[in-house]
């Protein structure tokens, strides 16, 4: 268990804050994807060498057995490649396989790869594939172990947020307040990585705090939303909003469902402006306009937040060129995958999009303009195969679809906590299906 909660400690956001805090630029390799594709390998096999062995030995009388094995390391790889591989697995790493060799079509195509490799260095070193191949090795690892150890995995990883956050908070206050100097490569007022983590302990303790075993529950809950607050992570926010609405709607009767609803829709028509203005910014639809009467050129070549067309104002302290930026890059990468539907343009044209400044962020379109179509489904196999697995039945819970879809939105790869979310439901699930066959 050590071992574990240590690998998850490595693979956080936590992790990774303290290492752009140091600006020491040579442990930046250390947040790289394939470091933690390679911590996860030791993991599986450090689990070989420690757990395979006990299994041998309660399967046979002979000590023997044992000695040997921890005379020789080979002894501990061929027990490891003998466990027996599921029909399961052994599909879920074919398409995983056949996902990956999109790349090396592009390859074949002409297209360059990402950084002009043409190995499986591209793949590796890759945040879109890398991420995926985390995430699908981390699963099976998980399923290996018991589901009470795995759900105590997501509490200590709930827990590691919280504390983390309550040092976050008072970082960030002296920050904000000039007593501490920001790191030039970091901005650690807007760390937007840092807000989607602690809404993941958000969205654990809103729907399934039982397995947590935490004491004060509201304490921990205010502490993760104050560093979503502090961070103006206005897609966190708003992803926070619909889940405490869908847990509330779930609570009240038809009627004042209807009346909320109408209530809501009031608002937005009434003051649909300040809104927009707030999660878009308040120059979004002029420059909205300005952006969609040019070219691509144009817009790839347009340099820091100085928009000619528009005077000599300077916007570069509002959110309105982040977002126009994104809302265009993603059109651009679906305008690559509407022209290339079978298999995209690969990831090297994908990540070279940018429009003033800002590259894809969102998975779901780095997806479909990356591996079109027929990648899409090799993907969306593995992960209903991987669900399927471990919810043990064949429907995936809507709240946990419409979480996991909001967050991609805002982030061009798979969290590496992804993994824990089926987790969170698998007690709920698998009792309904136990009282569904009474």
């Amino acid at each position: 268990m050590f071992l574990d909660k240590f690998f998850l400690f490595l693979v956080s956001p936590v992790f990774g804050f303290f290492i752009s805090l140091s600006q020491i630029e040579l442990l930046g390799y250390l947040l790289n994807t394939y470091f933690q594709l390679y911590l996860l390998v030791l993991l599986f096999l450090s689990r070989a060498v420690i757990v395979t062995p006990n299994m041998l030995l309660q399967h046979s009388n002979d000590s023997s057995l044992l000695n040997v094995a921890k005379q020789n390391f080979n002894k501990y790889l061929l027990a490891l490649l003998s466990i027996r591989i599921e029909l399961k697995t052994f599909k879920i790493f074919l398409f995983l396989f056949l996902f990956c060799t999109i790349e090396y079509l592009h390859l074949i195509n002409g297209r360059s790869g990402i950084d002009g490799l043409s190995d499986i260095r591209m793949i590796l070193y890759s945040p879109l594939y890398g991420s995926i191949l985390f995430f699908v090795f981390y699963s099976q690892y998980l399923y290996t172990l018991s589901v009470p150890t795995v759900q105590a995995l997501i509490a200590f990883t709930v827990k590691l947020t919280t504390y983390f956050s309550i040092f976050f908070i008072i970082y960030w206050i002296l920050l904000f307040n000039g007593y501490l100097t920001s790191n030039v490569n970091s901005n650690f007022l807007n760390a937007n990585g840092v807000a989607y983590f602690a809404l993941f302990s958000c969205f654990a303790i809103l729907f399934n705090v039982k397995i947590l075993n935490i004491k004060y529950v509201k304490v921990y809950f205010f502490i993760n939303l104050s560093v979503i607050l502090l961070n103006t992570t206005r897609g966190a926010l708003l992803i926070l909003t619909c889940l405490v609405l869908y847990i509330f709607f779930t609570k009240i009767a038809f009627i004042k469902k209807a009346s909320l609803l109408s209530a809501l829709l009031l608002i937005f028509v009434f003051f649909y402006n300040s809104i927009f203005n707030y999660v878009l910014g308040e120059q979004f639809f002029e420059l909205y306009n300005h952006v969609f009467n040019s070219t691509f050129e144009q817009l790839s070549n347009t340099e820091g937040a100085f928009i000619s067309d528009m005077g000599e104002d300077r916007i570069d302290g509002d959110s309105t060129l982040s977002s126009i930026g994104r809302i265009f890059v993603n059109y651009f990468a679906f305008l690559n995958f509407v022209e290339n539907p079978l298999f995209g343009v690969g990831q090297n044209l994908s990540y070279s999009l940018k429009i003033m400044g800002a590259t894809i962020h969102s998975f779901q379109f780095m997806l479909i303009s990356s591996v079109g179509l027929v990648g899409v489904i090799f993907f969306f196999y593995i992960i209903k195969k991987i669900a399927n697995r471990i919810l043990r039945c064949r429907r995936t819970p809507f709240i946990l679809i419409l979480y996991s879809f909001c967050v991609l939105l805002f982030t061009n790869s798979i969290p590496f906590y992804f993994v824990f979310l089926i987790y969170l439901f698998y007690n709920t699930q698998f009792e309904q299906i136990a009282r569904s066959n009474k």
